[in-house]
């Protein structure tokens, strides 16, 4: 192993070893006990994407304790080194080490590796897709076997995410901009990579097809293009603090600069093509107010190479003391929040076994949001078993669809039934099991701005325990008597 490779390795080793080691202290957060909950519910696609994530989880945590909460460094770790690879092919060893430390330093790259999410696995094949075509399309070394490995592991990244097919696909496309390259063999090559590219997606558009595209309906041209002025100030807050602001503005810079010296320079030609999705879609998710700066991780790890190498060394040092700066608080979120849903989970286990004898019908759970249920319901996995088809506590009620828990049976829902459940609505023949049983909720309100979607569904809610205090306060609320509307 030469010394530049074997420094990247030990770099990344270090930064995916303190992770786990801090994850492992730390506990399990909402949105790491998301994909966990997610798991326990196979299918062949989810709200949040292609089904890669969930089942991963679900064949780690399977092996037992928590070694699942390592996937998220080791996505890190391996994204680390699949940047740095792409980087010294494209520029030089020196400076893809830089870019290795820069990456690592992005908040919105730590708060990906705390997660067993899908942003870090389809970014680590998507790379590994883009130096094996870099590799292949120059005849450096693989010829067809470089393309089937670019398209294996485009598949690999279309497992776990959709946008890495738009990364492939302009991947795949930029090395014939020469007419050199235009060769029967490295075509047919791209062609194969294209198909096997597409072919991993085919099971999660069937899946999007039985959910009547609901997961989808937000990428519409209206809803995508609509303007909300709040909206993009959110997006360009999330943009610059998740990327940092002086490397977010270097990348900028960067890419213009990559532009003008693309055409002598096939490595600048190729890192820009590489980058252009994820900055089309970055800038698309800030116009809108989503998460600009995951959308916008893999023109980073392209781009940062350039630009650690175009900024001074003063400045340089300058933008990765920053990063690190907003990185911190993405530390320290994860044992405060792991902490207060264990200690809420555990408090509302012992609620439930001293209330439900003197309650009539059992007790079902709700929770404020799906981070929070998914939270309470992986702490409370060895206590209480969820009905198929439903989570082990529910996400409040809401006619918006944002989340997997929309998808999953939720407790305002219906059931159909041959008869009709009462002589009074003849023409319903349909039923609510949860009502009239009590239920616990957890949420952030207190009781004066208790939203009205609880209060309004439940004959009496009357707080009983609070957990935390300030931000990290949680408010537990016996609801008594579930009442529904007919269909």
């Amino acid at each position: 192993m030469k010394p530049q490779t074997r420094q990247a390795v030990f770099l990344a080793a270090g930064f995916a070893l303190l992770r786990g080691l801090f994850l492992l202290k730390a506990g399990v957060a909402p949105e790491a006990a998301y994909f966990y909950i997610c798991g326990e519910h196979p299918a062949w696609g989810y709200f949040d994407g292609p089904a890669g994530t969930a089942l991963l989880v679900r064949s780690v945590a399977a092996w037992g304790g928590s070694v699942w909460l390592l996937l998220g460094p080791l996505a890190g770790f391996a994204a680390s080194l699949a940047a740095w690879r792409l980087a010294a092919r494209l520029f030089d060893p020196g400076t893809a080490t830089w870019s290795l430390l820069a990456l690592n330093l992005l908040p919105v790259f730590n708060a990906a590796a705390f997660v067993p999410g899908p942003l870090l696995p389809a970014l680590t094949f998507s790379l590994v897709g883009a130096a094996s075509v870099w590799d292949a399309s120059r005849l450096q070394h693989g010829g067809f076997l470089g393309w089937l490995v670019a398209g294996i592991a485009f598949a690999g990244a279309s497992l776990f995410a959709y946008w890495s097919a738009l990364f492939a696909l302009a991947c795949l496309l930029v090395p014939f901009s020469r007419r050199v390259a235009r060769k029967p063999a490295a075509i047919f090559g791209a062609v194969v990579a294209g198909v096997l590219t597409f072919s991993a997606l085919y099971p999660s558009w069937l899946w999007l097809q039985t959910q009547d595209g609901i997961p989808i309906k937000q990428w519409t041209f209206t809803s995508l293009t609509q303007w909300n002025f709040f909206s993009l100030g959110i997006g360009v807050a999330d943009l610059l603090l998740g990327l940092s602001p002086i490397l977010g503005i270097a990348l900028i810079f960067a890419f213009v600069s990559g532009c003008r010296r693309s055409r002598g320079h096939p490595a600048e030609a190729f890192a820009i093509a590489a980058a252009l999705p994820g900055l089309l879609l970055g800038a698309l998710w800030m116009y809108r107010g989503w998460e600009a700066s995951q959308m916008a991780l893999p023109s980073a790890a392209i781009l940062l190479a350039p630009s650690c190498r175009m900024l001074p060394r003063w400045m340089l040092m300058l933008a990765l003391a920053l990063a690190a700066a907003l990185t911190v608080p993405i530390w320290l979120t994860q044992p405060r929040e792991a902490a207060r849903a264990r200690e809420a989970a555990n408090i509302v286990l012992t609620l439930d076994e001293k209330l439900a004898p003197d309650l009539e019908g059992g007790i079902f759970l709700i929770a404020e949001d799906a981070p929070l249920a998914s939270a309470l319901g992986y702490y409370l996995r060895n206590d209480f078993i969820a009905p198929s088809g439903q989570p082990r506590v529910f996400a409040s009620a809401s006619q918006d669809q944002s989340d997997q828990f929309s998808l999953w049976g939720s407790y305002d829902q219906f059931i159909e039934t041959d008869e009709p459940p009462n002589e009074f609505f003849t023409e319903v023949k349909a039923v609510n099991p949860f009502i009239g049983h009590p239920a616990l909720y957890v949420g952030t309100e207190p009781p004066e701005n208790l939203p009205t979607k609880i209060r309004s569904a439940f004959s009496e809610v009357q707080l009983v325990r609070e957990v935390g205090t300030g931000e990290d306060r949680l408010l537990i609320y016996l609801c008594l008597d579930y009442q529904t509307l007919p269909l």
